[in-house]
């Protein structure tokens, strides 16, 4: 009898379900994976610091894509991006992420259509760096 106790004591107990994690509720004020330079020539860097190497330089209203974000030691929040195929940081002070309904607004907005190296024609309206993701 005291064997077969320790025995089930030894048991894998048999794991609980895993439960499905809960949706996260979008709308119109949910973020989105892009967002536009807001201040006029900021640097595009290699590191999340203003210490990191400078890649380029970045207008005002340059659109791009977020792939991550990063506080630094000093708190700092910075954002690596993709803007017209280049990447790096660029400092959260910097920059606007935009929500679903501003990212529309945006896109249509005359500051945006009116920013410097407009370039590419989308259905009869001129956008300002947007690139494709293949791309």
């Amino acid at each position: 009898t005291e064997v077969v106790s320790y025995l089930e004591t030894l048991r894998t107990p048999t794991p609980l379900p895993e439960e499905a994690p809960t949706p996260v509720p979008q709308d119109g004020n949910s973020l989105t994976s892009y967002g536009f330079v807001k201040s006029d020539k900021v640097n595009l860097r290699s590191a999340p610091s203003r210490s990191g190497a400078q890649i380029r330089m970045l207008d005002k209203y340059a659109f791009a894509i977020i792939y991550r974000t990063e506080v630094n030691e000093a708190g700092e929040t910075w954002y690596y991006i993709s803007q017209s195929g280049t990447e790096g940081y660029i400092s959260g002070d910097h920059f606007e992420v935009l929500s679903v309904d501003k990212l529309a607004a945006f896109l249509t907005s005359e500051d945006y259509l009116n920013a410097a190296n407009n370039t590419a024609q989308v259905s009869d309206v001129s956008v300002d760096n947007i690139q494709a993701l293949e791309d």
